[in-house]
């Protein structure tokens, strides 16, 4: 059994990301399992080194440990173009020279799901119109109806749709889709079990499609809640005052962020912690979730006021 964090060098380590690589750490450790750590900056425009950094030594001072040394996309690029070449031969790959603004036409029309962008073949069906910019490249779908069993949903059904469904794996600028990066990332290190956020849902079933196609083993999944402040809007970077380094500026100890974490999400009540307010991350490795827990789709954090 191997669980990874693969968190995206964008900006500081935030509360959000807490909860995922905390999740991910607690079944792969109660699992006698390996866990690595990998660093996914195949976005050259918004990530950066000095992120990635911060965002490993946040990892070492809150506890956690990995057994492999992190891995970094971008030194990965190579095998992308291998994978790529594959899905070329299976004609699974066609040029799309679709300009940014026919794209954000055909998103905006009425009833498209807004839960990934949707694409209308044109591409495809049509004589290409080539234009100056380099084709971004599609994976073409086929017309798919399946089914996966998550750790905490249960059965949870996708479908496929041809050509509506048909996703960048290579943009127009040679950046590599997070699709692609992302699956053949978690085979290539051996990776048997993801858990991240259910905002990725919608998208599991194209991932999964992707490996299909690819001859790729299928991964254990794991979606759990979104954390989302007290006005239901989700945590995310843009938010002040809630990244790691944000909450150490104001006196937080590696014990005393574990205990207020661990009581704002309900792992642990009051009355589970010691007098002092304050626990390990190892200690809380020996908790039992409650499945119910994770079975939600949001949960809601109020206090963000640190105990130092």
């Amino acid at each position: 059994m191997k669980g990874r964090f693969a968190p995206s060098p964008t900006g500081h380590m935030h509360v959000g990301n807490l909860w995922v690589v905390f999740l991910s750490y607690w079944s792969t450790r109660r699992q006698d399992g390996e866990y690595i750590v990998r660093i996914e900056d195949v976005d050259t425009q918004r990530s950066k080194a000095i992120y990635a950094d911060h965002i490993l030594e946040d990892l070492s001072w809150l506890g956690f440990t990995w057994d492999e040394a992190p891995t970094y996309q971008s030194e990965r690029l190579d095998i992308y173009e291998r994978y790529l070449q594959e899905l070329r031969n299976q004609k699974r790959l066609y040029p799309c020279y679709c300009n940014r603004a026919r794209l954000q036409e055909i998103s905006s029309a009425p009833h498209q799901s807004e839960a990934h962008h949707v694409y209308d073949g044109y591409c495809l069906t049509h004589e290409p119109t080539i234009g100056e910019r380099s084709p971004s490249w599609r994976f073409h779908m086929k017309n798919i109806r399946g089914s996966f069993q998550d750790i905490y949903r249960g059965a949870v059904d996708y479908e496929i749709q041809s050509c509506s469904d048909d996703i960048v794996l290579k943009r127009w600028d040679g950046m590599i889709a997070y699709h692609l990066a992302v699956v053949i990332d978690d085979y290539e290190m051996g990776v048997t079990e993801v858990i991240r956020g259910n905002d990725l849902l919608p998208v599991t079933g194209h991932q999964i499609a992707l490996a299909q196609a690819l001859r790729l083993p299928a991964l254990q999944y794991g979606h759990v809640p979104m954390l989302v402040d007290a006005e239901g809007y989700r945590l995310s970077k843009r938010q002040q005052s809630i990244t790691i380094r944000d909450l150490q500026n104001q006196g937080a100890t590696p014990e005393r962020l574990w205990a207020w974490f661990a009581l704002e999400t309900g792992l642990l009540t009051i009355g589970d912690l010691p007098i002092c307010k304050k626990i390990t991350l190892s200690e809380l490795l020996a908790i039992d979730i409650p499945k119910n827990r994770l079975e939600q789709d949001t949960i809601k954090l109020t206090n963000f006021d640190i105990v130092v």
